[in-house]
């Protein structure tokens, strides 16, 4: 085995590329409700996404892993011959690092277990053929994923956007209304996203019952819900009051406006740009004046004046609509809704992706570290073992990775999330967090495998569909992202296929 060993080195920055993208492509899952709703810029959301990622890999990212190749390959079948599944695991980060980029460069959001998964197989197949696979569960829930991830998140996000209108939004005094739900909303939001968080491998350890696991989850977040409504609701609401101030003030002068125009005997008044209607166009300007100190902009100009630095500042949201013109007519007929009920749920909406952040990194960063710790574990134990510990310099060093791929390359697969396929706000964008959170838990009781990414997404087209049918999705982008999906299969298992295959039978 130690003949093999020049394969750890060439294995571990191909594994930190791995990691950089699946940090990457991931943030658009986590922050593309954020991104979309355009409370936060781009820069904010990196710095505060790569920290969150960071801690929950290195706090809870599977210390005793049940690494992913344990319930795919039969590694019994490699007892005889550990360098070639060495090997495979060279493979698999190779053929995944390298998909991750190409999805990232084209705006695809996948899933990167699934890549990890087909890799895997890929690799079986060349060097064992069709006996080396455990095809169930491994290859079969590929399959459930995807029969149960669209339809069920995708009926979640619906009813519950259609319940928040019905209840709240289409009513008069949206504003009170809002305000009476809000600590529901918080106290389910919080619940939810606390039992996703904290249920990665190491804390099942503890041999808690999932009754005991929701339990607990729904007594933190009353506590905390608590103590919000006894604190900061106090002080959101006052700003909630003083946006509706503002709202109303800015209608009245609008209103005035056209009084005078019609007065006016065809004569055409020059319209300053801060005398737009607020409820339209302008309550996106004015949750983000509220949410975003004025210390800011020097931040801004500071990125924007190096061309290194100038996409952390860049207004996808603008330059997309701006050349697709279906998508800006997506986004202008989207319905509009309160400021205030926009602003009540947006710190929810960033409490909810830092969460979503940290569950990730604790769960996704063994998808990289993984096949790493294998190599490391049969170098020095001569052995394999599907139940391998991860060595805590891998764990530290895909940390690293998936921290840095949020910084330097998230961009563009967040854009497509966040702004091309329908319109995101605060409140769409809390259901949309609420229903994914909802589907996975669900799927865990159920112990139906589900992938995030695809529930983010048809979570997203559900509550898209709860507005109506007719130009509120943009279906052709929708249709790119399932289509990568598809190719994600195909491209994981061929190209590990082939680069197994050509190392095993090349003379």
């Amino acid at each position: 085995v130690q003949r093999y060993a020049w394969i750890l080195p060439v294995a571990s920055p191909v594994a930190f590329a791995m990691a950089w993208g699946m940090g990457a492509n991931e943030l658009s899952s986590n922050w593309g409700n954020v991104y979309g709703s355009r409370i936060m810029k781009l820069w904010q959301i990196v710095i505060i996404a790569s920290i969150f990622e960071f801690v929950g890999a290195i706090a809870l990212g599977s210390g005793v892993a049940s690494t992913i190749r344990g319930s795919i390959l039969s590694t019994s079948s490699y007892a005889a011959q550990p360098e070639v599944l060495m090997f495979g695991m060279l493979c698999v980060v190779v053929t995944c690092s390298v998909w991750l980029y190409i999805a990232n460069k084209f705006e695809l959001p996948i899933s990167d277990s699934q890549t990890t998964v087909l890799s895997l197989i890929g690799v079986g197949l060349a060097s064992r053929g069709w006996g080396g696979i455990r095809w169930s569960p491994g290859f079969s829930n590929i399959g459930i994923t995807w029969a149960v991830s669209p339809p069920m998140s995708a009926a979640m996000g619906f009813c519950l956007f259609f319940l928040f209108k019905f209840f709240i939004l289409k009513h008069d005094d949206a504003v009170k209304r809002a305000k009476l739900f809000f600590p529901m909303f918080m106290f389910l939001i919080l619940a939810a996203l606390i039992h996703v968080s904290f249920s990665p491998p190491r804390l099942e350890e503890d041999n808690m019952t999932p009754g005991s696991k929701a339990g607990v989850a729904s007594g933190a977040a009353l506590i905390v819900t608590i103590i919000a409504q006894l604190t900061y609701a106090r002080w959101l609401f006052r700003k909630v009051d003083e946006v509706e101030s503002i709202v109303a003030h800015s209608n009245a002068e609008e209103q005035s406006l056209g009084d005078d125009k019609k007065a006016g005997d065809g004569l055409t008044l020059d319209k300053s740009e801060n005398l737009q209607p607020v409820n339209v166009t302008a309550s996106v300007a004015i949750i983000a004046q509220i949410i975003q100190p004025r210390k800011f902009d020097r931040i801004e100009r500071r990125l924007l004046s190096n061309k290194y630095t100038a996409f952390l500042v860049d207004d996808a949201y603008a330059r997309e609509t701006g050349r697709d013109k279906h998508l800006a007519h997506v986004h202008e007929v989207a319905d509009r809704y309160p400021a205030g009920v926009e602003l009540m749920f947006s710190h929810l909406l960033i409490v909810t992706a830092c969460f979503k952040s940290f569950a990730h990194g604790a769960s996704d960063v063994s998808n990289a570290a993984g096949p790493l710790a294998a190599i490391v574990n049969i170098l020095s134990d001569g052995m394999i073992d599907s139940q391998s510990s991860i060595p805590f310099w891998t764990l530290g060093m895909c940390a690293a990775g998936m921290a840095i791929g949020i910084l330097t390359f998230a961009a563009k697969p967040l854009t497509m999330l966040a702004v091309k396929v329908t319109r995101i706000s605060p409140v769409r964008g809390v259901c949309i967090d609420l229903a994914s959170a909802a589907v996975i838990i669900l799927a865990t009781y159920l112990k139906i495998p589900v992938s995030t990414t695809q529930i983010t997404v048809f979570a997203i087209v559900g509550v898209g569909l709860a507005t109506g049918i007719r130009d509120k999705i943009h279906w052709v982008n929708l249709g790119v992202v399932v289509l990568g999906w598809a190719v994600t299969l195909v491209f994981s298992a061929l190209v590990s296929f082939s680069l197994t295959a050509f190392a095993l039978r090349a003379p």
